[in-house]
């Protein structure tokens, strides 16, 4: 799929006239100056012009399997779908992962469907996705599969949450959610950073097994991932 000559021309506008000057500064940096250089003034638009035609077509994949009548057409020619496209592409542009911006693009066509067009909250919910990262979104969607447990709390307080260690244990050993983590996975990092975007909030924080409860913006959050 060729990029649209419209894109081509709003990505010039990106990279303001006579920047000579910051390109012999960043290739001056010792020892990183000339691949900075090469990455910023030689791949700065293919790396742009790939991840739009990424995104481009994870859309029409996604598009190609929803149920048209599902589908609120008006939505996409509307204003503010053209703002949550630039919102998208300005995400994108940069990211260096795939899976990413296939998310990213699902739930931008979520957007457009007859449940959430008139969602006033799509902005908050397409941000915080944003920010995380593959395995975050993956954590996040496996710890909605767990179950809510009853136990107690320091304090003795008697809860219904979802509690760390079974959290882990169902990432572990879950063969769909490890197919789709890379790396080395600091789940206390992952959980804490999850925590701190708003989407769970932690009852217990004086012991080692955390019991989780999802937010109200979690909930809105794992609705779109999940249709995605």
């Amino acid at each position: 799929m060729d990029i649209p000559e419209k894109i081509k021309e709003s990505m010039t506008d990106l990279m303001p006239s006579g920047m000579e000057w910051l390109r012999a500064g960043i290739a001056s940096i010792p020892f990183v100056g000339g691949g900075l250089d090469h990455l910023l003034f030689d791949k700065y638009a293919e790396i742009q012009q790939k991840n739009i035609k990424h995104a481009i077509d994870a859309m029409g994949v996604k598009m190609s399997t929803m149920d048209e009548q599902k589908v609120s057409k008006e939505w996409f020619e509307s204003e503010e779908a053209l703002d949550m496209l630039r919102n998208l592409f300005g995400r994108i542009m940069y990211e260096g992962d795939g899976a990413k911006i296939q998310a990213l693009s699902n739930v931008y066509c979520q957007f457009g469907t007859l449940e959430h067009k008139d969602d006033p909250n799509k902005y908050a919910a397409f941000d915080t996705i944003s920010k995380l990262t593959n395995n975050q979104r993956i954590i996040f969607l496996a710890l909605n599969d767990v179950k809510e447990q009853a136990g107690s709390v320091m304090g003795g307080d008697f809860v219904i949450a979802r509690w760390k260690k079974t959290i882990i244990d169902y990432c572990k050993n879950s063969e769909v959610v490890k197919d789709q983590l890379k790396g080395d996975i600091n789940y206390d990092v992952e959980l804490s950073i999850l925590t701190s975007l708003n989407l769970l909030i932690n009852l217990n924080i004086f012991s080692n097994d955390y019991a989780y409860k999802v937010t109200g913006l979690g909930k809105l959050v794992y609705s779109y991932l999940r249709e995605g």
